[in-house]
């Protein structure tokens, strides 16, 4: 260090002996390194009586930073950052301690002795000397010099809990500078023998680590430097089998042990004249090559691909550590209460390390601003790092990742060749797994013995309600059935979740359940009605304002038909509804003993779900019987509220409608103006298709609708018309607001009431027989049928229960009697239900609400064939694969609501979440589509026949507007007094059952 110039004016001062020029020397100017010394001897507790550095030391713990005349001796530097300072006399207590009489041992000996400076004589901590023979030569003695150092040698006397070198390293201050030495040897074989005994703590040893190790380096060696021909640096070789070695589940401590001498040794060995070490230069190492090359050729070859090989070297380090944080996961088990919920949380975490390396790989350092492409990327990550997780550890760790993906493609497609596919490509899990925890699924559901399907809550105001129905394909005939309930706004908690040990198991061994035979005849059983009520005599149907409304509009432009336009002014405040597949019966459902065992579990269902009633519904061939046990065993089953189908109930009144129609010429000119394909005709005339049938009819009623109105704004003054229309353009678009405005517009209530006026005057026969025909028809299409749907997809009983009579009349006059005797009874008994039950059925169990859009609840019966009937139909994934086994069926039937789940769960993790999409009818395709049917029906009637002008009002006949052919008597009055007359064979079948409960079964006249 540069001296201080002697000419100065003030002559320098020691900091530490406050002295100038001594015989040690001139004084020295501090520099960085210097300070921190004395701050860090300053900083370290001394606990001596006395210190004859106190003053300095104070000095500099209150300096923060050095400056020029900070000066010094390196004599007071030497002495003052000394580990122990001399005390001035020693204490009494010293002198005590230092007679004190301990048995010496190998971990308790006495401390080596210190200067009076505290450094530490000059002999080995390990052995106790300062000479030593090794391998026929004196060992020097070395220093601890690096933190890193000192740290390994204090932690093998961790693990071999030696207090003696423990002390020396953690008592007295920085081992560094008490100038702490060994010989090499000695350090050698203490940091060994700390090996040993971490060795016999561990169930993997090291010495298995390594031999693990070097099998997989070898290979690599073999291809990449012999074969290959590339020259490897000694230590990079070594950080790679470093690395492998963590990777393989050693430890950070006991490869420090290992040195690149014992590993190229090692080679030397095991490749003998295959591969070359030599000395590249003393900065670099040494260099391994393959002996086909020689020295200087090696060293070229490692200049040319120094890069590349930097960045492979460095790609298989980061591999490595991510491959060694992958397998320190544990392996993942299977729960011991299986569902789709503990499952997800028994999956294990991914890394974060692993994300971030992909999160980097595929967004660089800087994300998208657009939150779509971030998502897209989150996805992508995890879809990587899980496959990095579940093929490092060979299937071993399932992240949930493939574990939704394997349930939910197997529930998708029920292909057991897609899932051997995608678990080939290590992208989900194996069939066998798959099935496996279905089996667990099953095994959790009936568990507990109840009779409520896995997905409900057992508890009352949810609005719970089952359906059972036929299921018959091929030679499979069984009764399944659903249950559906409101959505509960609370989410699944969070639980711990244990375990399960054992075996896997695939096969499902459900327990065999017995049905009781029924052998009571059914016909001993006697219904009574009540009496018909003025109310039901006289309660006309009328058009609403919004259908009139929706009406003139859709006569002015294009518009939806009735049910999309309606559906936005609907809000429907009810829940959704979960729906969950019932236990099957392998037996007929019309079977008596089979209907009774459904009834028996549906009362269950209903006390398990703490409702004091039950709902079921069923079509008309097993509610008959259903209705019969009822009264034979009553009043086990008084609380169970028998319902019809609703969509049964549909198809039949289009069954009576096309019967109307039939030979009218409708079928022509629905094919002749391409409204109905010519093969389709026979189907909609049976009623036998649902969703053709309820577009085409009403088509066809607003199209006849059309030219009725038409004729009766022939009828008033044009003025009046515009008026109208302004009141129409001018009106609202909230469904309160539009209400209340039309009702409270006098002109508008005053235009309505003079056509429905007209309109039952058409229907009474004022433009003749074919218009009244006509009338009639839009009558049970949009005022009758309109309704009825408002009333199920409102989920409004009342006016459902007041709909239902006119119905039930259609079904008297067109010589539907089942559905006229049977649904008198559904009649009688919904207007006469309990309250309780009226409540049930208000809540929502009416009707059922599967999707978040208003208006667009569906009956029951539909849910049924549209859930387990088309489900169970399905060839891949439905049940017709498990007709010959009965606990097949049962898993199939009673894992449905966790394979949705993990179908649900499967798209919110691709984010593929299903989003409200409008009413197919508020399309605007379908908007064109259905407007140009309807103009080009208009069209066709209009030259063929119209039947509200000339000549079809001038007839005296009934005719058929596609040939002009006149009906015979008989047929006309059939059908122009078919509502009359289903009406009157309606009150007079009640009359008469009301008078004589043994009436109603015998044959309707």
């Amino acid at each position: 260090m540069d001296e201080v110039d002697e000419e100065t004016n003030a002559e320098p001062v020691c900091i530490v002996c406050k002295l100038g020029c001594n015989d040690s020397g001139g004084v020295k100017v501090c520099k960085q390194s210097t300070w921190k010394s004395m701050k860090r001897a300053a900083s370290i507790p001394q606990g001596l009586t006395s210190d004859r550095f106190s003053n300095t030391t104070a000095e500099i713990n209150v300096r923060e930073h050095y400056d020029d005349k900070c000066l010094y001796h390196s004599v007071c530097l030497k002495n003052f950052t000394a580990v122990k300072r001399p005390a001035l006399t020693p204490s009494i207590e010293e002198v005590a301690s230092s007679k004190n009489s301990v048995p010496e041992t190998r971990s308790r000996t006495s401390l080596p002795e210190t200067n009076e400076r505290g450094v530490l004589e000059a002999e080995c901590i390990f052995c106790g000397k300062s000479k030593k023979k090794w391998k026929k030569s004196n060992e020097p003695l070395s220093e601890c010099v690096t933190m890193d150092g000192c740290k390994s040698i204090l932690d093998a006397a961790q693990k071999n809990d030696d207090q003696r070198i423990m002390s020396i390293f953690l008592t007295g201050g920085d081992p560094i500078a008490k100038e702490t030495k060994y010989h090499r040897s000695c350090r050698r074989a203490y940091l060994k023998s700390s090996e040993t005994n971490t060795a016999q703590n561990n169930p993997l040893s090291s010495r298995r680590n390594h031999f693990e190790t070097y099998k997989i380096i070898s290979p690599f060696i073999h291809n990449e430097i012999i074969n290959a021909k590339k020259t490897l640096l000694a230590s990079s070789l070594f950080e790679l089998y470093t690395a492998e070695y963590i990777s393989s589940g050693g430890f950070q401590d006991d490869i420090e042990t290992y040195t690149i001498h014992s590993l190229t040794s090692k080679l030397k060995d095991t490749f003998k004249d295959s591969l070359c070490i030599s000395l590249m230069n003393k900065r670099q190492g040494n260099i391994i090559y393959s002996a086909a090359m020689s020295q200087q050729a090696a060293e070229a070859s490692l200049h040319a691909d120094s890069e590349s090989f930097q960045q492979n070297n460095q790609i298989r380090s980061v591999a490595l550590i991510l491959r060694a944080l992958i397998l320190g996961i544990s392996n993942t088990k299977t729960p011991e209460r299986t569902s789709v919920h503990t499952l997800k949380l028994a999956s294990p975490d991914l890394p974060e390390p692993l994300k971030l390396f992909y999160k980097t790989l595929f967004s660089g350092l800087c994300e998208n601003r657009e939150s779509g492409s971030n998502d897209a990327i989150e996805r992508r990550v995890i879809a990587c790092a899980s496959d990095a997780v579940y093929n490092n550890s060979r299937g071993k760790v399932r992240p949930w990742k493939h574990t939704a993906l394997g349930l939910g493609m197997g529930t998708l497609t029920g292909s057991k060749t897609i899932l051997q596919m995608l678990n080939r490509l290590g992208h989900t899990i194996s069939y066998d797994e798959v099935k496996g925890i279905e089996t667990e699924f099953a095994y959790t559901c009936s568990y507990e013995n109840v009779e409520t399907p896995d997905g409900m809550r057992l508890e009352d105001g949810y609005g719970t309600g089952l359906a059972w129905d036929n299921y018959d394909v091929n030679i499979l005939h069984a009764t399944v059935g659903i249950c559906y309930q409101n959505k509960s706004p609370q989410a699944y908690q969070s639980e711990n979740v244990e375990m399960r040990v054992g075996r896997k198991r695939r096969r499902f061994d459900g327990s065999e359940r017995d049905i009781q035979p029924f052998c009571i005849p059914l016909k001993r059983a006697k219904f009574q009605l009540d009496y018909p009520s003025d109310e039901e005599s006289h309660s006309p149907i009328k058009l609403q304002n919004i259908d009139f409304h929706w009406f003139l509009q859709s006569t002015q432009a294009k518009m939806p038909l009735f049910t999309g336009y309606y559906s936005n002014f609907v809000r429907d405040n009810l829940p959704q509804q979960t729906i969950c597949y019932m236990e099957p019966i392998s037996a007929f459902p019309t079977r008596n003993d089979v209907v009774r065992e459904a009834m028996n579990r549906s009362l269950k269902v209903a006390d398990e779900t703490r409702q004091e009633y039950a709902t079921v519904t069923y079509d008309l061939a097993v509610a008959l019987k259903a209705y019969s046990i009822q009264v034979l065993e009553a009043p086990r089953f008084d609380n169970l509220l028998i319902l019809l189908g609703n969509f049964h109930l549909e198809l039949s009144l289009f069954g009576a409608i096309d019967t109307f129609l039939d030979e009218s010429g409708a079928g022509y000119l629905l094919t002749e103006s391409g409204v109905l394909a010519e093969g389709s005709l026979t189907g909609f005339i049976g009623g036998k298709f649902y969703n053709r049938c309820t577009r085409v009819h009403q088509i066809l009623a607003n199209t006849m609708e059309r030219l009725l109105y038409q004729q009766y704004v022939n009828t008033k003054p044009s003025d009046d018309i515009d008026e109208l229309m302004m009141i129409v353009e001018n009106a609202p678009s909230d469904q309160l607001m539009t209400e209340q405005y039309l009702q409270e517009n006098e002109t508008f209530q005053n235009h309505l009431s003079s056509y429905d006026t007209y309109f039952n005057e058409v229907m009474n026969g004022r433009l003749g027989p074919t218009a009244s025909f006509w009338a009639m028809y839009i009558f049970m299409v949009n005022r009758l049928y309109r309704d009825l749907q408002l009333a199920v997809r409102t989920n409004d009983v009342s006016l459902y229960v007041s709909l239902l009579p006119a119905v039930v009349d259609i079904f008297f006059g067109l010589n539907r009697p089942n559905y006229a005797r049977w649904g008198s009874l559904f009649f009688h008994n919904l207007k006469n239900c309990n309250d309780r039950i009226r409540e049930l059925l208000d809540l929502g169990a009416f009707s059922i609400r599967r999707t978040g859009r208003n208006f667009a609840r569906s009956s029951i019966d539909m849910t049924l064939e549209q859930t387990v009937n088309r489900d169970a139909a399905s060839p891949m994934r439905g049940m017709v694969s498990y007709r010959n086994s009965d606990n097949a069926m049962r898993r199939w039937s009673i894992t449905t609501t966790q394979r949705r789940m993990s179908v649900s769960e499967l798209r919110n993790l691709l984010g593929m979440e299903s989003g409200e999409h409008p009413a197919k009818q508020l399309c605007p395709g379908r908007i064109k589509k259905d407007n140009s049917a309807m103009s080009a029906l208009t069209d066709t009637v209009t030259n063929a026949c119209d039947p509200f002008t000339n000549p079809a009002t001038e007839s005296n006949k009934l005719l058929n507007i596609a040939t002009g052919k006149s009906a015979s008597d008989g047929t006309q009055v059939y059908l122009l007094k078919a509502l009359q007359r289903g009406h009157e064979k309606h009150q007079k079948f009640q009359n008469e059952c009301a008078e004589d409960n043994q009436r109603f079964l015998k044959r309707i006249s």
